[in-house]
């Protein structure tokens, strides 16, 4: 279970009620009610939390990027509760992006920095890569190890599926990467997975 604190609550049910009153007028999630938002985006981004890797680096300070962000999860949960941590939240449609930039604003959160861009066009390195739902694992690894650090962690979100996960150890030794964490867990009657890898 992930331990919230008053204040932290508050902000990610802020959060929620943000995304819930902007998804009425711009479709930047298929969820759209409060609840669904609670369950569905903001406790699932926050997953990573319970995480081996995570409990084993909650001290130290990373440079985290959100390739895809959409509506800006996991990174808008996971910059609220780890507010050591600069995040930069990247997307390639600008309409989702001043969307991200307005509600980080509206939560006063000021180590979050929302880019528009295509992922392929940025020339910068950082420690952790996070992706939810965004490819095919393969071509995700294959992506998002170009931005990842020497020593730094690509994290992705995913439905749980032995397929796909072989597909993506089996360009690892390609990429010079390894797995180094498969957590499974269930959330909404779905079997989902956190998915970490290592470059090496």
């Amino acid at each position: 279970m992930i331990s919230l604190s008053g204040s932290q609550k508050s902000q990610l049910e802020k959060l929620a009620h943000l995304v819930e009153e902007k998804s009425k007028v711009v479709n930047i999630t298929s969820i759209r009610d409060f609840d669904g938002i609670w369950q569905k985006h903001i406790l699932d981004s926050l997953e990573l939390l319970n995480t081996e890797f995570f409990k084993s680096h909650a001290d130290e300070k990373f440079s985290i990027m959100d390739y895809g962000t959409g509506a800006g999860f996991p990174g808008l949960p996971l910059a609220i509760m780890l507010p050591q941590n600069k995040f930069f939240l990247v997307d390639g449609t600008r309409k989702k992006i001043e969307i991200v930039n307005s509600f980080s604003k509206e939560l006063g959160m000021e180590n979050v920095q929302a880019i528009w861009s295509r992922v392929e066009d940025l020339d910068h390195r950082y420690n952790i890569i996070l992706a939810r739902a965004v490819k095919y694992l393969p071509e995700l690894l294959r992506s998002a190890v170009e931005f990842a650090s020497k020593g730094g962690f690509i994290v992705a979100y995913k439905m749980f599926n032995v397929e796909e996960i072989n597909a993506g150890d089996l360009v690892c030794d390609e990429l010079s990467i390894k797995r180094i964490e498969e957590y499974r867990y269930s959330k909404n009657l779905q079997d989902r997975a956190i998915l970490i890898y290592q470059k090496l």
